[in-house]
């Protein structure tokens, strides 16, 4: 094994981390950053500099996106998380799969208070939740999507708006431009896949893929309905067929 790390522009970073499992990079493979143990601490190490010592930090914690850096850390005072060398307020718990950080370094993630769970988009918390699903950002980190559990009623939040309340709803992203979005819902008449919390087509008894195009303008999806299965493109139904995979947008 190399004794250098080095990424694919040939810029080396220092020695290979000792934990290999702690490695993470920064999605464009501009950065790279690792966690390293000594003297009963544990200390934050990106591209080959140390950039924080703590107490503890959730191990799969740390992010990096752009020139940003996110991790969770705990001082015997609780778990909070740390963005470019600023921490948050201290929680009960960090969810796990927490944070979520993008290149502008938007950073969402949820944590634990008296009562249940919030989730927390740069800085702000949502209402406290009984159960939370992990947020969600677009590809172009302008916008953001969670479930939550409350009251025994399940909710699609997207950008501080509520959709709801459903029975099972099912987040299925965001397009690739403009912040559109797509999910699913189950109800009395089966599945019905929404665009933007808006209907398309008709309720399904299952569902297979579901895409939204890279601009919005459409979401396509697989549905079997009782006499076969469909491939719906916007309000277009095209079928019947006896199975069918994937559909591909573009």
């Amino acid at each position: 094994m190399p004794s250098t790390l080095t990424l694919p522009a040939g810029r080396a970073l220092g020695d290979v981390p000792r934990e290999l499992n702690t490695l993470v990079f920064e999605p464009e493979l501009q950065h790279a950053g690792h966690l390293d143990f000594g003297g009963g601490k544990v200390v934050v190490v990106v591209d080959g500099q140390q950039v924080a010592t703590h107490g503890a930090i959730m191990g799969d914690s740390l992010r990096l996106a752009g020139d940003h850096v996110v991790f969770v850390k705990n001082d015997d005072d609780g778990w909070s998380v740390v963005l470019d060398g600023t921490a948050g307020p201290v929680r009960g718990a960090i969810a796990q799969g927490s944070p979520v950080l993008t290149p502008g370094g938007r950073v969402a993630y949820g944590a634990q208070v008296e009562g249940g769970w919030v989730v927390v988009v740069d800085g702000e918390a949502s209402d406290v939740q009984s159960d939370i699903g992990p947020p969600v950002f677009s590809p172009d980190g302008e916008h953001v999507a969670w479930l939550g559990l409350k009251d025994g009623q399940a909710s699609l939040h997207v950008d501080g708006a509520t959709h709801g309340p459903f029975d099972d709803p099912r987040f299925h992203g965001f397009s690739e431009q403009g912040g559109h979005w797509a999910a699913a819902v189950h109800g009395d008449g089966g599945w019905q896949v929404l665009r933007d919390g808006e209907p398309v087509g008709e309720p399904a008894g299952s569902l297979g893929a579901v895409r939204v195009a890279p601009d919005g303008a459409a979401v396509a999806y697989t549905a079997q309905r009782p006499d076969g299965w469909y491939v719906q493109v916007g309000e277009t139904a095209h079928g019947t067929y006896p199975d069918v995979t994937a559909p591909a947008v573009g």
